[in-house]
């Protein structure tokens, strides 16, 4: 059994990972379950704006699984965030690029999802570790 961290986990196996694999997962559960004829609570908000927040957030820990805690970061998070901008404009230009309908509160939705992802990796993932270094 590999030796564990004085936060429970594996050094092998960081905290971020974990994440990254549950928002994964949760993300193409919500695909199979909230697709156009998902009738259940809150129906605008699950099928217009809850993809657009935990997709990036999904997006932005798969790709920092291997990067070290710090700047680089953000610079992570700016990129997604433009990758969204410019499915956007895309789609604002008539070019259907994952949907069809451009919405201005998407970029919303994107920002804020992109921002929990900061703040989890931060205080939750790192545990406020103000060090920098990686877990």
């Amino acid at each position: 059994m590999p030796a564990l961290h004085a936060s429970g986990t594996s050094p092998n196996f960081p905290r971020g990972r974990t994440v990254a694999i549950v928002l994964s997962v949760m993300t193409a559960l919500m695909h199979i379950f909230t697709g156009p004829g998902y009738g259940g609570p809150w129906r605008p908000f699950v099928t217009g704006y809850l993809i657009d927040i935990i997709l990036p957030a999904s997006f932005y820990f798969l790709a920092t699984i291997r990067i070290a805690r710090g700047w680089r970061r953000y610079g992570v998070a700016a990129l997604l965030f433009t990758m969204c901008c410019a499915v956007e404009l895309l789609q604002f230009l008539g070019h259907p690029v994952f949907g069809r309908t451009a919405d201005p509160l998407d970029l919303a939705a994107y920002a804020g999802g992109i921002a929990a992802a900061l703040l989890a990796d931060r205080f939750l993932v790192e545990g406020g570790d103000q060090t920098g270094k990686s877990v």
